[in-house]
């Protein structure tokens, strides 16, 4: 897991010990830490020759480190090397500890996780089912999109995109973080789900995993699993909900990801005005977004949207053609309105022809 990022942590670090020197790594102090996973945390340090502040993260275990473990944080350092876009992380050195530690060094990027920041938007915006107009969190997303079609146009699949992946900075920029579990088959050569994927083993984050992960078909993860991801995002930006239970007994879950058909979030937004007091303008989705939505949530791989870059193009369509409200209030009468005008001249045409003969 890469690192998460919001409060600094430089600022709630505590100091080294009087007399105890501050810990380093070739040439980087550690500050603090920012996040810790499975087989690696990582620190913000600074990089004493510039005094840049960076994200270093070190693998545990030095010399008895896995050799999957090992094989993995080659393959991340790769990915990250091979990509070049202003919304995804890069890896700026690498090396090895004493201890036989390998670590690579990250540029930092201070803001806050995209869970996180949706979280502040509600707080100012109110809640999704209050909310009229979706169009700043579809541009955010639209660029979210981008950024990962990036990483697809290079034959990489990220596996285990989610919020906290996705870090939104001061400019309300995003950037991708996170790729110990990318998949570069196609850039390596190589046949999907070979390179460090064992038969059957489930990768990612099961909240936002596509239903071939659910089913542990490696060979079947390809650009289309990320869209999936990136559609259960979505679904979560618009409704705050995810498209059905994800959480409860492993087996459900599983098969609510194989098998469970999202209801339209639309539906999901109507339901919960149904309980506060009716709005007169409608709900931020509607039936097109509805449509584009359930598109790249579908089951099927081949009724998706096949890069993330075809859903962020249908996200910037769906931008560009205004919104047509339904009728609500006198919008309703103004159809019978112009009938009865239109009615009326015709009579008093009639009328008056019918008097000049």
């Amino acid at each position: 897991k890469d690192y998460e990022v919001g409060s600094d942590p430089e600022l709630n670090a505590p100091p080294p010990a009087p007399g105890e020197p501050a810990l380093e790594i070739n040439g980087y102090q550690l500050i603090g830490e920012l996040n810790r996973g499975g087989q690696a945390a990582i620190f913000l340090a600074v990089q004493k020759s510039t005094g840049r502040k960076v994200a270093l993260k070190i693998m545990f275990g030095g010399s008895f480190a896995s050799e999957l473990d090992r094989q993995r944080m080659d393959q991340e350092v790769r990915i990250l090397a091979a990509l070049d876009h202003p919304n995804i992380i890069s890896v700026m050195d690498r090396g090895e500890t004493a201890d036989g530690s390998h670590y690579f060094v990250m540029n930092y990027v201070d803001g806050r996780a995209l869970s996180e920041f949706l979280d502040d938007y509600r707080r100012d915006h109110g809640s999704p089912a209050q909310a009229t107009d979706a169009s700043d969190l579809l541009k955010l997303f639209k660029r979210i999109g981008e950024a990962v079609n990036a990483a697809h146009l290079r034959g990489i699949v990220h596996r285990d995109l989610k919020p906290a992946n996705i870090v939104i900075d001061a400019y309300g920029e995003p950037h991708i973080l996170d790729f110990g579990l990318a998949h570069a088959a196609l850039a390596q050569g190589s046949e999907p789900g070979k390179a460090t994927t064992r038969p059957g083993e489930f990768v990612g984050s099961i909240e936002w995993a596509s239903p071939e992960q659910a089913r542990g078909a490696a060979d079947q993860i390809d650009t289309r699993t990320d869209v999936y991801a990136l559609g259960v995002i979505l679904y979560e930006m618009l409704t705050g909900e995810f498209p059905y239970e994800v959480f409860g007994e492993l087996r459900d879950v599983l098969d609510n990801i194989v098998q469970k058909r999202p209801a339209p979030p639309s539906e999901i937004l109507k339901a919960e005005r149904k309980k506060s007091p009716a709005k007169a303008t409608p709900p931020a989705v509607d039936a097109r977004l509805d449509a584009i939505l359930l598109k790249a949530l579908a089951k099927s791989r081949e009724a998706r949207f096949q890069t993330a870059g075809e859903f962020a193009r249908e996200i910037g369509h769906y931008l560009e053609v205004p919104r047509t409200p339904p009728p609500t209030g006198l919008r309703r009468l103004w159809p019978l309105g112009l009938l009865l005008v239109v009615g009326t001249l015709a009579l008093s045409f009639a009328t008056f022809f019918a008097h000049e003969k």
